[in-house]
């Protein structure tokens, strides 16, 4: 087989693998939020990473508009995926749950660390930036203990 010939042949199917791989590394697996949250408390406990609890109820625009927007954004994603034990707790189904956490608006976004104190508490729509700020502070804070209790 000529190399002409060879090139015809493999060239479409070198091709088709390249922009396979380039979907596939552009490709964005979604966060699994946890809905069970005794299930996220275990997790937290096993990972002794932070939780992030997302706390919505039904009919509620904003909470919509932040799942829509900040909890899309690539960068929030890869956060919470890399970072955090992430739960979901829908307050019209789970009122105990939400009294819990003194919920008084919705969206609220809380931040609980791995020894189980609430270290940020968000009260309302946050935009994506702003997200990522804070989970940014919350991640260094613990991979700085975490380095501290390694030493």
């Amino acid at each position: 087989m000529s190399h002409t010939r060879l090139f015809r042949w493999t060239a479409p199917w070198l091709l088709i693998m390249a922009l396979s791989i380039h979907a596939a590394a552009n490709e964005r697996i979604d966060v699994k939020w946890q809905t069970d949250f005794a299930q996220a408390q275990q997790s937290r406990i096993d990972t002794g990473l932070p939780m992030i609890v997302f706390l919505t109820m039904d009919g509620c625009v904003h909470c919509e508009r932040m799942v829509l927007t900040t909890y899309k954004d690539g960068s929030v994603q890869d956060q919470i995926r890399s970072n955090f034990v992430p739960a979901v707790i829908n307050a019209s189904h789970q009122e105990t749950l939400a009294s819990h956490f003194r919920v008084r608006m919705y969206p609220t976004t809380v931040l609980v660390s791995p020894d189980n104190r609430i270290v940020d508490k968000i009260e309302g729509y946050v935009p994506p930036r702003e997200l990522q700020r804070r989970l940014n502070v919350i991640r260094r804070l613990y991979a700085e203990l975490k380095s501290i209790e390694t030493r």
